[in-house]
């Protein structure tokens, strides 16, 4: 399955994002876990120290990590077994 949801950091549809893939992640629980996921954005320190001396910072923006989709990998967990 793939799914587009809002970008939570350029857009004002955090919240939106939350719930979107929370949903995703509620509806996946019947016999699928989170294995691994990758976000393109980072948290307010990383892209601030380059950017900040220049005076254009905006939190969690990095266009280089940005060009590339986020991604949340689900494993299928047999029935009775565990991961």
């Amino acid at each position: 399955m793939i799914a587009s949801v809002p970008d939570p950091v350029h857009s004002h549809l955090s919240l939106i994002f939350d719930r979107a893939v929370d949903a995703i992640l509620q509806a996946a629980d019947n016999g699928y876990v989170s294995s691994y996921y990758w976000l393109p954005w980072r948290s307010r320190g990383g892209a601030r120290k380059a950017l900040d001396s220049l005076g254009e910072y905006e939190p969690g923006h990095d266009p280089e990590r940005e060009r590339q989709p986020g991604l949340i990998v689900l494993q299928r967990v047999p029935k009775g077994g565990s991961r």
